[in-house]
């Protein structure tokens, strides 16, 4: 089925690309909830997205803009996608070239 995405975040206070991910259903928003649980960075956690997701917050931002780059697609071109945009964009936040999900 086509139901995986590839998406950016984009920090709202100078609309640059922070974060790309592949997700189904509301992922791009989970990262947000995870940034706002606790204020301590738990193992397996992308520290680099988190204070970068708490920063947004402590500017007065609610949340962060998201735009889907890719849509329709199957897990395997996801992640074949979120590779691609992954090594075509400087200073994200990712910790990984994409590909092995969450």
């Amino acid at each position: 089925m086509n139901i995986y995405f590839v998406y950016a975040l984009i920090d709202p206070q100078d609309g640059s690309i922070f974060y790309i991910g592949k997700g189904k259903n509301n992922r791009p928003y989970r990262h947000l909830e995870e940034a706002k649980k606790t204020n301590e960075i738990n193992k397996g956690q992308n520290p680099y997205k988190i204070r970068k997701i708490r920063n947004i917050l402590a500017a007065g931002y609610e949340t962060y803009d998201v735009i889907y780059l890719h849509k329709n697609l199957t897990e395997k071109e996801a992640f074949e996608s979120e590779i691609k945009e992954i090594a075509s964009h400087n200073n994200l936040t990712n910790i990984s070239l994409g590909g092995e999900g969450g």
